[in-house]
């Protein structure tokens, strides 16, 4: 589910986890004193959810990293790249969605803007023509077949309404064709099939400079890799997580689904 949408589930809501909060050390003397040791180490301490909204977050993060090209994976309608141009991201952004149908409605979105260009190919770890299971509702499409889990959270909606054949290229190969030389941002949100389009990039994966990936909790699709695969992959390439951004969770149980990633290469 990309970032942007509202559309909910059969069972969860979308929301944040209200009952978690950050520590309040209040305004007394004290508090003042360890506020000011922390800004001269570089941390600051602010109020919950004040500073960690995803899009506060994202906005401070392309900032702070002078990322110059955002690569959009599994574009859809081109809710992502709208968000960012909301926060105020002026940079290059190249979307990628391999079903017609939505590749059309984000390539007219991207139309007017100069700096966004739509490609119909998606991502994975080769390259290949591969089936498109597209759900009900399509941004629920994905090359895995739905989970048990996913049939009860999202019902007729995961359900597949057609099979459409795509074409599948890599991470190494768009960041060899785009010969970059501004910082790289990618965001991936394909349905259970993100880890492979990290694999996709191979070693090339350092060459980039920040991460916002979706993680299931509780995967909604057969085949799909857990939470903390996609967390020792991305460690394992030197990244460093810089926040977790509740998208799903099962509001009679009160247990976590989704969340979207997001980290960084250290320089």
């Amino acid at each position: 589910m990309t970032s942007g949408r509202t559309r909910e589930p059969a069972r969860p809501g979308k929301g944040t986890l209200s009952s978690l909060q950050a520590v309040d050390i209040g305004q007394s003397g004290a508090a003042q004193a360890i506020r000011a040791a922390l800004r001269r180490a570089g941390i600051e301490i602010s109020r919950y959810p004040a500073a960690t909204t995803l899009e506060g977050h994202l906005r401070q993060l392309l900032r702070a990293l002078a990322i110059g090209c955002v690569l959009d994976v599994g574009a859809h309608r081109g809710e992502y790249g709208t968000l960012l141009r909301r926060i105020g991201y002026q940079g290059r952004i190249v979307s990628f969605e391999p079903n017609p149908a939505e590749h059309e409605i984000v390539a007219r979105v991207a139309s007017s803007d100069s700096r966004w260009e739509a490609r119909q190919v998606a991502l994975g770890s080769d390259t290949r023509s591969r089936l498109l299971n597209v759900a009900a509702s399509t941004d629920l499409a994905s090359f895995l077949q739905p989970s048990e889990r996913g049939e009860q959270y999202f019902a007729e909606a995961i359900s597949k309404r057609e099979n459409v054949m795509v074409e599948v290229s890599t991470l190494a190969d768009v960041l060899s064709e785009l010969e970059l030389t501004e910082p790289v941002f990618l965001k991936t949100d394909t349905q259970g099939f993100d880890l492979e389009v990290l694999r996709g990039a191979s070693d090339r994966l350092g060459d980039l400079a920040g991460v916002q990936a979706e993680l299931a909790l509780v995967p909604a699709y057969d085949q799909a890799p857990r939470y903390l695969e996609v967390l020792d992959y991305m460690e394992k390439y030197g990244f460093e997580v810089t926040g977790f951004f509740p998208v799903l969770r099962d509001l009679q149980r009160l247990t976590l689904l989704e969340v979207d990633c997001i980290w960084r290469r250290p320089r």
